[in-house]
């Protein structure tokens, strides 16, 4: 289980506990991402993000051959990368990041960047890597052939959180995938009914 980008395992505890209760054995860990107080921890890209899960995963394959994962956030984004690549059994996404807005003078710069010589150019900011992160994570998620399930907020506006919802539904719903709205008020992993644990742990189950 990997938690959010602004997120720790201790978001991701009730959830792991549950699985665990259920038989599962479970490991809890986050990403290095973007650490403002500690800037030398910081990814320079996002692929160093995936490289780091990849591993992580490679590790834990020794001692098991079936493994579900599951992603919270801009994690479930790159759980989508992981199981195009790796023998994953089923995948779960809490509140996946499939959008991630930009601003215009990002994209401006963004647009410079092919004016600049390769020797000189800087690392995209952290937003532009999120947004090359999203767009990658939807392309793959067209071709995945892992029995996923999605729980998504029960959003209808263009915010960045209520297009992902929307990307998520038109993704996967064609498939034989589950994807399930959950109101404001329960969009976190901490605040997950014992309802949608018992779904989850059955999916997991069923895969």
């Amino acid at each position: 289980m990997l938690a959010g980008e602004s997120a720790g395992t201790e978001d991701l505890k009730p959830v792991a506990r549950f699985f665990h209760r259920a038989g599962f054995n479970v490991l809890v860990t986050t990403l290095a991402w973007r650490d403002q107080e500690r800037p030398a921890y910081s990814p320079t890209f996002w692929q160093t993000c995936l490289d780091e899960s990849e591993n992580r995963f490679d590790m834990l394959h020794v001692y098991s051959d079936r493994m579900t994962v599951l992603g919270c956030g801009l994690s479930a984004a790159l759980m989508v990368h992981l199981a195009q690549d790796k023998k994953v059994q089923s995948l779960i996404a809490l509140f996946p990041s499939l959008h991630a807005d930009v601003s215009f003078r990002e994209r401006f710069k963004l647009a410079l960047r092919r004016w600049i010589p390769r020797g000189h150019k800087e690392p995209p900011a952290w937003n532009v890597q999120r947004r090359m992160a999203t767009d990658v994570a939807r392309t793959k998620a067209k071709s995945l052939n892992v029995p996923t399930l999605l729980v998504v907020e029960d959003l209808h506006d263009k915010s960045e959180l209520g297009r992902s919802a929307a990307i998520a539904e038109k993704l996967f719903s064609r498939r034989a995938d589950d994807v399930k709205r959950v109101p404001t008020a329960q969009s976190s992993p901490r605040l997950l009914p014992q309802l949608m644990l018992e779904k989850l742990v059955a999916f997991a189950r069923r895969a």
